[in-house]
């Protein structure tokens, strides 16, 4: 999301456009195939991949037309979330389907579920990595409060 401002500061709407494009078409692709596999857990990972790739172009892209934005201190905050994403990624697959059951409210429950647990695993794992980016997050939620 940061470096798709970076193109609106730059009054570029174009290439955030075209990245958006990529990661819902990654999304789709991946989504069925990977749910068939891995049910709810694979429909997690198409999404956390197709995001991941997106950022990823995103902050090449957004570089190279600056002249370079990836210092040590953005290289540590990525590498950072990354390794939360990873762990996410696989508290989510790992979860059993069917959680509450097999209607479409108990789906809608499980979602909650498993998105609530991978997210608070995220949330952990950039705490003990102590990324600068939590303690953002947390400064912004205790102005707002």
């Amino acid at each position: 999301m940061f470096a798709m401002r970076g193109f609106y500061a730059r009054k570029d709407t174009r290439t955030p456009f075209i990245i958006t494009t990529l990661k819902i078409t990654v999304m789709m692709i991946a989504a069925w195939p990977l749910s068939v596999a891995f049910g709810l857990g694979g429909v997690v990972a198409a999404f956390s991949g197709a995001f991941t790739l997106a950022g990823v172009v995103a902050l090449v892209v957004l570089g190279r037309r600056v002249g370079g934005i990836a210092g040590p201190g953005t290289l540590g905050v990525l590498a950072r979330s990354g390794v939360a994403a990873a762990a996410m990624l696989a508290v989510a697959v790992a979860m059993p389907q069917g959680l509450v059951g097999d209607g479409d409210l108990e789906a809608m429950a499980d979602i909650v579920i498993v998105g609530g647990t991978s997210g608070l695993v995220y949330l952990a794992v950039l705490a003990a990595t102590r990324s600068p980016d939590l303690s953002w997050i947390v400064s912004r939620v205790r102005n707002r409060a």
